[in-house]
């Protein structure tokens, strides 16, 4: 099988012929491909093939009508029917969508801070590489069970916010202050600002002691 894709290697891209020596399937790489090797499991050939070319990574490519996906990345199978239901089998019908744009990778110490360890094994976690693919809107759900003072916390986090936002104005404002006696000009600004709170007191006061009579 892998003579019969060593057709072409020319201009970044690799072809293969089928049995009756007709074009199978092309493959635009990013850089020219060296050579090519298709992933063997259980005395098999499989979809799965890594392309070496002019470029520090191995390219890899996934070809079902080739063969299954490898036992140890067998997410490929799901992703792949996926792009089908999707209408992105090259029919043309499909919309240009990122593949697991609406899922959420997780580590396995994410799974176990989230407690939800027992999703392993169902169709909620799809393996990947040293985590899973969770769906993102259910994994917005978890993280705010798990962690009730979220919203707590962003309203904090708002008002650090607007107190700094405020600290930067009276910043500015010193900024302005006359370069000729500024330090005067400034202690002049904090009794006004003085006086007025206190005005508010008394103000207040007053009001309160109408409101008792």
């Amino acid at each position: 099988a892998t003579d019969a894709l060593r057709d072409d290697y020319s201009g970044g891209g690799g072809g293969g012929k089928g049995g009756a020596g007709n074009l199978y399937t092309t493959v635009e790489a990013a850089a020219d491909i060296s050579d090519i090797c298709i992933v063997r499991d259980h005395a098999r050939d499989t979809g799965l093939i890594f392309a070496a070319g002019e470029q520090p990574k191995v390219q890899s490519y996934f070809i079902p009508s080739l063969g299954p996906a490898p036992k140890w990345c067998s997410f490929l199978e799901g992703l792949t029917e996926e792009l089908e239901e999707a209408g992105l089998d090259g029919s043309g019908r499909g919309e240009n969508v990122t593949v697991y744009e609406d899922y959420k990778f997780v580590t396995e110490a994410e799974l176990k801070e989230l407690n939800v360890e027992s999703l392993k094994g169902t169709p909620l976690l799809r393996g990947y590489m040293h985590g899973y693919f969770m769906d993102s809107k259910l994994y917005s759900k978890i993280k705010q069970a798990s962690d009730p003072f979220a919203y707590e916390e962003y309203r904090k986090k708002k008002l650090r916010e607007k107190i700094e936002a405020k600290r930067g104005s009276r910043i500015a404002v010193q900024k302005r202050l006359p370069k000729v006696n500024a330090a005067l000009a400034a202690r002049l600004l904090d009794k006004k600002e003085e006086a007025k709170a206190k005005a508010k007191g008394r103000d207040a006061e007053a009001e309160d002691g109408g409101a008792s009579a």
